[in-house]
């Protein structure tokens, strides 16, 4: 479906879902914008995900079982499931989903960064009571991996198109290694073995290499999250690490359910029923290492059993006897101590199993007065890293002072400033604008217009003379915070710096006439690394407005591609009058330079 998804666009999935966008492809399946009907008339639409999937008569109706299954779970941490069924697209039968749309996912965000640990720690924070939840209810979600990680505004949610219940064949729900656990049914196991990749991923952008023989190679992780990816990927399901294992070492406060009483009964139960023989952690009588065989090759054999010896023992009570009625003993305790004793060969400890080793070995004496090694390496540490913020914190203030300097054109984030060539020795520029939802961005942001002078230098000029139509440079953001969706809390983002590159970049290029510029949250910006530069293609009416824009060539983000494209729709270029020779060009390339301190528009 992959190869042929971008031509479905604009045809409507069960008469009532149209395809207005492709989201994403993979191997069976296709994802789309599309808008859900209001229920109650006066309400706006609202825009949702729509996922096709061919149908294959073999699985489509207990697929489709298993989606209003899901439908019918309540819980914040699953995208939401609105419609679902079966259609014709393209003259070809397919299965429909449609969810909660959310603004990206956790496979999206890999590819530019891996995630720090207190990230990663908010992300499970909310994906691992979700998986509780599905478990404790008989299910299964089979799909643990990034991709299937999303991102809701600040709200972390699980996609719900793959859950399953408990017992299913891992052939009939196939998924990607080395996502998918090697046993060939579905347990709640399984998505631990799913979740232990996932965990790798998210903080390293490495996956775990199997060796040939058969253990994984994780890259360097911090703790605990070394300890919980190479107990996930254990082949035995008995030992592999459970999710209350997993949430007590992320959380020491959490408290596992089965410290209740009836887990308690359960388990006491479970102690005293004798486990069998055939065990793979018990060793028989019979065997060469268990310890009545050790004890049978120390001591000299008898006619009785040992325990049959020590049954006739317990069986038989012992008599009453006066202590005083005892006659003393001839021997003295001297001569007693002189004879001989014969020898025992030692039981070595360490060979008895389920016994601690360490009572066999010398005890450790803990020394009262400690070397304070470990102060003097601290204050050494502590003065280096004071001797390095004053080195380095002077330098880093006088290169955001300089980076913040009033010398481009910059707007808030809620509102676009439009700046006036014709009375720019006069006015100042005034700004009004409402800001919009970004498409594919957890934060908003909204376009700035930038209304230029036919010509570059005598805008310039203008300036110059007139420092009061210059445009003050957006203040820079009060703090550095982390505001990734996936971190424990969110922050709203402050206003974002915007600026233009001068419009004389390209002498032979149009006149610009009205500029628009993109505002990107602070929040958007802090994923930037390095420039993102987008090339937008825009064809020209006679009038100077742009028809159309389109990506000119592929761009590194569709976050500020679609920014882009929906700023360079309303640029407009001036009609050259005084010379009918050289008309308009019917297309010109806008460049777009996104960074983290600022955006940059002109033609190159």
């Amino acid at each position: 479906m992959s190869a042929t998804a971008q031509h479905l666009l604009g045809q409507v999935a069960d008469g009532r879902f149209p395809l207005r966008k492709l989201l994403g492809v993979s191997q069976n399946s296709a994802v789309f914008l599309t808008t859900i009907e209001p229920q109650t008339s006066g309400d706006p639409a609202s825009d949702a995900a729509i996922k096709l999937i061919p149908e294959d008569p073999a699985t489509s109706d207990l697929r489709l079982e298993h989606w209003r299954a899901a439908a019918a779970l309540s819980h914040p941490g699953f995208l939401r499931i609105h419609h679902f069924g079966r259609c014709t697209i393209d003259d070809s039968p397919c299965l429909y989903i449609v969810t909660e749309r959310a603004d990206e996912d956790l496979g999206q965000l890999l590819p530019r960064r891996a995630l720090t640990p207190d990230e990663t720690n908010g992300m499970l924070a909310a994906v691992l009571p979700t998986l509780d939840f599905l478990h404790e209810s008989g299910f299964v979600h089979a799909g643990v991996k990034p991709s299937n990680i999303h991102a809701t505004g600040d709200n972390v949610k699980l996609s719900a198109d793959r859950i399953v219940p408990a017992g299913e064949s891992a052939l009939t729900w196939p998924l990607a290694a080395p996502f998918a656990a090697p046993e060939s049914v579905l347990f709640p196991a399984s998505d631990m073995w799913s979740l232990g990749v996932s965990i790798c991923e998210t903080l390293s952008k490495i996956l775990p290499q199997q060796r040939p023989s058969g253990r994984f190679v994780i890259p360097e992780l911090p703790a605990p999250y070394a300890e919980i990816v190479r107990s996930a990927l254990v082949e035995d399901v008995t030992l592999r690490i459970t999710l209350d294992q997993v949430r007590s070492l992320l959380d020491p406060a959490f408290v596992r359910k089965g410290n209740n009483a009836s887990a308690a009964s359960e388990s006491a139960a479970s102690y005293a029923d004798p486990a069998p023989v055939d065990s793979p952690y018990i060793r028989p009588p019979e065997a060469p290492n268990s310890p009545e065989a050790l004890i049978a090759s120390v001591e000299p054999a008898s006619a009785t059993p040992p325990s049959a010896r020590s049954r006739a023992t317990q069986r038989q009570p012992h008599p009453e006897i006066d202590p005083l009625s005892v006659p003393l003993s001839p021997v003295s305790p001297n001569a007693s101590r002189s004879v001989a004793q014969p020898s025992r060969a030692p039981i070595p400890v360490t060979s008895l199993p389920q016994v601690n080793a360490t009572i066999g070995s010398a005890r450790r004496v803990i020394s009262p007065n400690p070397q304070p090694r470990s102060n003097r390496l601290f204050l050494v540490s502590a003065t280096a890293a004071a001797v390095l913020a004053m080195i380095f914190v002077p330098r880093l203030i006088l290169r955001s002072s300089k980076s913040y300097a009033p010398n481009s054109t910059n707007s808030s984030a809620s509102s676009p400033a439009t700046e006036n060539s014709s009375a720019a020795a006069s006015t100042n520029p005034s700004a009004s604008s409402n800001s919009a939802n970004s498409a594919n961005s957890p934060a908003a942001s909204s376009p700035a217009t930038d209304a230029v002078s036919s010509s570059a230098n005598s805008n310039s000029r203008t300036n110059k003379n007139n420092p009061s139509a210059k445009s003050a440079s957006a203040t820079p953001p009060a703090s550095s915070r982390n505001t990734s969706p996936y971190a424990p809390a969110a922050v709203a983002p402050s206003a974002a710096l915007v600026t233009h590159a001068p419009s004389d970049v390209n002498p032979t290029a149009p006149t610009i006439q009205r500029r628009v510029l993109p505002v990107v949250s602070e929040k958007a910006r802090s994923t930037i690394r390095g420039n993102v530069r987008i090339n937008v293609r825009v064809q020209l009416n006679p009038d100077g407005t742009v028809s159309t824009a389109q990506l000119a060539n592929p761009a590194p983000s569709q976050f500020f591609a679609e920014l882009a494209l929906k700023a360079a729709r309303q640029w407009q270029f001036a009609v050259p009058s005084s010379s009918p020779s050289e008309p308009l060009p019917s297309s010109t390339i806008i460049r777009f330079d996104f960074t983290q301190t600022s955006t940059a528009a002109y033609l190159p």
